[in-house]
């Protein structure tokens, strides 16, 4: 049976905290998740889990300064929970967005997941095409040999859609292979781990070279293994 395979991201960070899996905004030193409202509310227990065990204990607010978008966390409390719950911003929301800002000595794991893919026995990075649902983008690189290998795999490279209106406006023109989805044969998932003592440090998060490899072959499906790429918010299989 074809599949249809979506693409929600190519590279994303991870950390494991306290045994729970967040998304993680690079040199942050926090993560966010949206929690429900009137749980908070009217759960002791979930409250308290939330707010104090998960330490999930700041409200963040955007707002504009100066011409430049900056965050604010206020304090957590019931009534702060409830007050913005009332607000027209949060008339139509039934979560809450908050923060933990201080996930360093709790950190289990720490890691970037990024995917690749195989197609004809050949492995590749790639981007997502917004203007082709049934395609992928692989840059052409500079090498010779590799150029010449993807031309002979998937013919002559173009200028992409998206970047159309940009060609002209600066000195380097970037082209791409557009090729068809349905000519994957295996997408890889590379977990790079990082040091979790660097994690929040701007002069960088450092990695440790300890790699990990997962391989989702789409022609002898595992299941088990389509659940992890899933569950990392990489990628949607429709059979």
């Amino acid at each position: 049976m074809e599949k249809t395979v979506n693409f929600y991201g190519n590279n994303k960070d991870f950390v494991i905290y306290k045994g729970r899996k967040y998304y993680y905004e690079n040199y942050s030193g926090s993560i966010s998740w949206y929690f429900d409202i009137l749980k908070l509310l009217s759960d002791k227990n979930y409250y308290n889990e939330t707010i104090i065990s998960l330490e999930f204990n700041r409200f963040e607010i955007i707002y504009d300064y100066q011409y430049k978008r900056k965050k604010l966390f206020l304090p957590v409390s019931k009534e702060l929970i409830e007050y913005y719950s009332t607000t027209k911003e949060f008339e139509n929301s039934k979560t809450i967005r908050l923060t933990n800002i201080h996930i360093n000595n709790n950190v289990n794991s720490f890691y970037e997941f990024s995917i690749e893919v195989i197609i004809d026995n050949f492995r590749t990075g790639f981007q997502r095409s917004f203007a082709f649902e049934d395609k992928i983008y692989i840059e052409t690189p500079e090498n010779e040999f590799l150029k010449s290998q993807m031309t002979q795999l998937f013919g002559e490279p173009e200028n992409i859609p998206e970047l159309d209106g940009e060609k002209y406006d600066s000195g380097k023109k970037f082209f791409f292979n557009i090729v068809s989805k349905s000519r994957i044969d295996k997408i890889i998932g590379v977990k790079k781990y990082r040091d979790t003592s660097t994690i929040g440090q701007p002069d960088g998060e450092k990695f440790t070279g300890i790699e990990e490899e997962l391989v989702l072959d789409l022609n002898n499906f595992d299941e088990n293994i389509y659940k992890i790429f899933e569950d990392h918010g990489m990628l949607e299989i429709q059979r």
